[in-house]
């Protein structure tokens, strides 16, 4: 319930807003349900706006969970924050961090360094060494992400020979009856699974986890 009130407070307050006027010329990404464009007033924050209507749950409770886990005073080291909704002359679009790397350069996917020779190539030993971080991360604090996909984590270089992932897309609790929302146990059950089946039993990830000596997470 206190969720779905936010929802309706930010609803309202976003019509209260100046229209930011948007082009082409801002957009950083494109994925299934979302266009990403930079912020024009703030270099450190993107606007994201849904323009696939049929997947719009995902977006709304990503929103969501990332207030609750900002009330509940969890740490946003390893995610993309929420700044609040807007108006645009595209529609109405929520504002997040945009990840960015020590140089003021956007921080790529982990993806993208998998299969982009242009980019700083990180060893399977730095993937591996990066995936333990974030999954100990999430498991101690009990974040859930739903998709940890190679392509919805950030990696975010704070130095040139240090870097971080975080997490751009693909949080909250997607299941019904959200027991692990307030049970640590059920928590890690919960990232675990998600953990095995994106990260794990990932395609992209699996010549890397083999290399670098990934090992299977058990709870």
């Amino acid at each position: 319930m206190f969720l779905h009130f936010i929802w309706k407070v930010i609803k309202v307050f976003s019509t209260l807003s100046e229209e930011i006027q948007l082009n082409e010329s801002f957009i950083i990404g494109k994925g299934g349900v979302k266009t990403v464009y930079q912020h024009p007033n703030y270099q450190s924050r993107c606007i994201k706006i849904a323009y696939n209507f049929s997947k719009k749950r995902p977006v709304r409770r990503e929103i969501l969970y990332l207030i609750f886990y900002y009330h509940y005073h969890k740490p946003f080291t390893h995610l993309s924050a929420f700044h609040g909704m807007c108006k645009t002359n595209f529609g109405k679009g929520a504002v997040f961090d945009l990840i960015r790397n020590y140089d003021g350069s956007l921080s790529k996917m982990l993806s993208d360094h998998i299969i982009d020779p242009n980019l700083p190539q990180l060893s399977p030993a730095q993937i591996v060494l990066l995936l333990d971080e974030l999954y100990d991360h999430l498991i101690e604090h009990s974040i859930i992400a739903c998709d940890p996909a190679a392509n919805n984590l950030a990696v975010q270089f704070s130095e040139p020979e240090c870097a971080k992932l975080v997490i751009v897309d693909g949080i909250g609790n997607p299941h019904f009856v959200k027991i692990a929302d307030f049970s640590k146990k059920y928590a890690a059950k919960t990232i675990h699974k998600k953990w095995q089946k994106y990260v794990e039993r990932s395609q992209i990830l699996h010549e890397v986890l083999s290399k670098g000596k990934y090992k299977v997470k058990i709870l």
